[in-house]
C-alpha cells in the first residue's frame, strides 16, 4: 500500500490521521475501507512474537521505564532484527531509536508483502505498550516494550464475513458472494 509521494500514500494518510489529536472528526471518512482492512487482518495467524522496528530518529525521551504508551497508527514491524540493518528501516549511521517489541496480537503478513523475506508482522492501531527499559548508546536508542492490554480496548474484530451461494440466471449456475453481517 505503499506508493511517492510519501504524504499521499494509503498508508501514511491513514496512520497521520490515526495520529492526529481529533482523530474522532476525522475517522468517519475511514469507517468502510478500516470495516474491509480489518476484516482481512483478523483472519491472518495471531503471532505472538519478538518483533522489532527501527525508526531515524531518537524518540527515547518520549518513552520512560514502567509508563504505558499508545501506539495509534499501524506499525510494520519484523520478526528478524537483521532486517533493520538497511538504510531505509534503522541503517547504521546518526541518531536512531531501535523497538524490541514483545507483541501478543502481532499479525504476520509476510505471505501478503511486497518483501516476503522481511517477516513483516503488523501491529493494530491503537495498541498499548509499557516500557520495560531502553539503553542509550551513543546515537542508537533501544527501547523495549511489552504489549499490554488496555482497560478499554479501543479495537474488536469484526464480524467474520461469511459466503452466500447466488443463482444467476441459469439455474444451474451458483456463485458465493460476501455477506458482511
Amino acid at each position: 500500500m505503499g506508493w511517492k509521494p510519501l504524504n499521499e500514500c494509503l498508508y501514511a494518510v491513514l496512520n497521520d490521521t490515526l495520529r492526529t489529536k481529533n482523530r474522532q472528526e476525522k475517522l468517519p471518512l475511514w469507517y468502510l475501507y478500516l470495516r474491509l482492512f480489518l476484516n482481512a487482518l483478523f483472519r491472518l495467524p495471531l503471532v505472538p512474537a519478538m518483533a522489532y522496528r527501527g525508526v531515524r530518529l531518537d524518540l527515547s525521551n518520549r518513552y520512560i521505564k514502567g509508563e504505558s504508551i499508545m501506539w495509534w497508527g499501524f506499525s510494520s514491524c519484523t520478526t528478524s532484527v537483521g532486517v533493520l540493518k538497511s538504510a531505509s528501516f534503522l541503517g547504521k549511521t546518526g541518531s536512531r531509536t531501535m523497538f524490541t517489541l514483545l507483541c501478543k496480537s502481532a499479525r504476520d503478513i509476510s505471505q501478503h508483502s511486497f518483501y516476503p523475506a522481511e517477516n513483516e508482522v503488523l501491529l493494530m492501531a491503537a495498541t498499548q505498550f509499557k516500557v520495560i527499559g531502553s539503553l542509550d548508546q551513543d546515537n542508537l536508542h533501544i527501547i523495549q516494550l511489552e504489549e499490554t492490554t488496555p482497560p478499554f480496548p479501543l479495537l474488536q474484530p469484526v464480524p467474520i464475513v461469511g459466503l452466500l451461494p447466488i443463482k444467476l440466471n441459469s439455474p444451474d449456475t451458483v456463485l458465493p458472494i460476501l455477506n458482511i453481517t
